[in-house]
């Protein structure tokens, strides 16, 4: 069993995002906040100008929104956070038909595309993160079953999709690949023409061991959940073969990932080795044999996966995201 580290000092990626508050428009209005935010939450949140369109589409996408949380009230504390995350998304896809970016295919990028990406996102989190159907009524959430998950890609050759119960679950989007719907909700708010890939030989090196059956370990430093998906568009830059080798990327991840509704779909569509950090671990000392033992059997898995070779795990070392304050 040969392992290669690669840590990404020699592999240096750095992405370009749109700003998340747009340039001024001379005709812009300013986000109104929620009807559903407390007076609190209210004085805590943001506010930005979008141009008409993106404003437009907001409105409407946060009116739906409401309107599903609505029909279920226990779930209406939910709003403030997945507002806030809406209001980010619009404002950077809003940035970027600004400066004019394009979509991989050459179209703009449009308002109409934030509003139908945001939608679906926001539904497959509530569909799949809280068991909420489009229509208000209830489902069944995705459950990761085991430690080690593969990502749901819509393959007809991959046997989970035999499983009756599975294929219920997911109903229309049984052929949904939830690693390139990942991508693509996040891909525009990049600014990747600006974005830059340093070290390319040595993620060359990396698709030579792997082929070879050896396995690599990527070290990385963990900026934001949407990591994944970024890792996944500047390696797509770098070449077909780099985009080939982020689809299997194994991401060692904490337990939020599979347990948080809105990242649930997300994490859907990744390759996951999932683990308690130490701190949550501690944190409740009635759970804790059973997380150690979870850890226990995540270790099993990736050693299993090592000894079978040609694996690529990402890990990044400081056990979470890096974090200007400590404490958030």
């Amino acid at each position: 069993m040969k392992i290669s580290s690669l840590a990404l000092s020699t592999l240096y990626l750095t992405t370009a995002c749109h700003a998340f508050t747009a340039p001024h428009h001379p005709t812009a209005r300013t986000i109104p906040t929620s009807s559903l935010f407390s007076t609190a939450e209210a004085e805590s949140s943001t506010t930005s100008t979008l141009s008409p369109a993106f404003q437009s589409a907001r409105d409407a996408s946060v009116t739906q929104i409401e309107s599903l949380l609505t029909a279920s009230p226990q779930y209406a504390p939910l709003a403030p956070p997945l507002i806030h995350f809406m209001d980010e998304y619009f404002r950077s896809l809003s940035a970027a038909s600004d400066a004019k970016s394009k979509n991989p295919d050459g179209s703009d990028i449009t308002a109409e595309q934030a509003a139908k990406q945001m939608m679906r996102t926001v539904q497959f989190g509530m569909k799949y993160g809280l068991g909420i159907n489009s229509n208000g009524g209830g489902g069944e959430k995705y459950t990761f079953t085991n430690v080690r998950h593969t990502a749901l890609r819509g393959d007809p050759n991959d046997t989970r999709y035999q499983d009756e119960a599975l294929k219920q679950m997911l109903g229309d989007d049984v052929s949904t690949d939830f690693y390139e719907a990942g991508c693509n909700f996040f891909r525009p708010s990049m600014d990747l023409a600006n974005s830059l890939i340093l070290g390319v030989d040595n993620l060359k090196k990396a698709t030579q061991q792997l082929e070879a059956g050896d396995n690599v370990v990527f070290l990385a430093n963990h900026q934001s959940e949407a990591d994944p998906q970024v890792v996944s568009c500047l390696f797509e830059k770098a070449g077909a073969a780099y985009g080939e080798l982020a689809s299997r990327l194994t991401y060692v991840a904490g337990h939020k990932v599979t347990t948080d509704p809105l990242a649930i779909p997300f994490s859907m569509g990744r390759n996951l080795l999932c683990i308690h950090s130490k701190k949550h671990i501690d944190s409740d000392p009635e759970t804790k044999p059973a997380k150690s033992k979870q850890n226990m059997s995540a270790m099993n898995e990736m050693l299993q996966g090592l000894k079978e070779g040609g694996m690529a795990i990402w890990v990044a070392p400081s056990g979470g995201r890096d974090r200007r304050v400590v404490s958030s």
